[in-house]
């Protein structure tokens, strides 16, 4: 929806229905968590919405402006870099330096390691994310995007061993099962009007 009233971008009706059992699948899912919180799925609502508007933002920004990939990325690192920095060390940075707790074998040197590699992890995401937003479109990075998601919970309950209902399960199959359909039918578009 955001794609199509932002980009003008617009997809074919069996596309549109294609995205019905992926939604459904999640709600699903979602809603029977055993460990389901209101102001967790509230939060999740608002973070894939945010994540949406950058997705749509960063394509139409490599359109409209003509900016390779990896120069927009760069230049939205160092933005990043200069919003959340402060904020962070007024939070974080200040207590890090001043608690002692901090100070004992080292820790504080362990923390701030453990922020430049997830630092450099994060950025690494980033890339891959930015090269495949110039390849696809919005939705398609979306849905593949919501894979990893389902992907990485299947993983999750494996390692972790989170325990499941029958229909937290069957939410998870329909998503998937919807994002096969999803990427068939758009296959068969593209197939067809190239």
């Amino acid at each position: 929806l955001l794609s199509r009233l932002i980009l003008r971008e617009k997809q074919s009706l069996p596309v549109y229905f294609s995205l019905i059992p992926i939604i459904i699948g999640v709600i699903i899912a979602t809603v029977t968590e055993i460990s389901f919180n209101a102001v967790g799925l509230i939060s999740a609502l608002f973070s894939t919405f945010g994540f949406s508007l950058q997705n749509i933002y960063s394509k139409k920004s490599l359109k409209d402006i003509s900016i390779h990939h990896y120069a927009l990325l760069a230049l939205l690192a160092k933005i990043s870099w200069c919003l959340f920095v402060p904020f962070w060390f007024f939070y974080d940075g200040i207590d890090i330096y001043s608690n002692t707790k901090y100070h004992s074998h080292n820790r504080a040197m362990k923390i701030f390691f453990y922020l430049f590699i997830d630092g450099i992890l994060n950025f690494l995401h980033n890339v891959v994310a930015f090269t495949m937003i110039s390849l696809v479109s919005p939705l398609s990075y979306s849905i593949a995007n919501s894979t990893k998601r389902i992907v990485v919970i299947c993983i999750s309950l494996f390692i972790l061993r989170n325990p499941v209902t029958t229909t937290n399960v069957l939410g998870m199959s329909l998503a998937l099962f919807g994002v096969m359909y999803y990427n068939k039918v758009r296959s068969f578009y593209i197939l067809r009007f190239k």
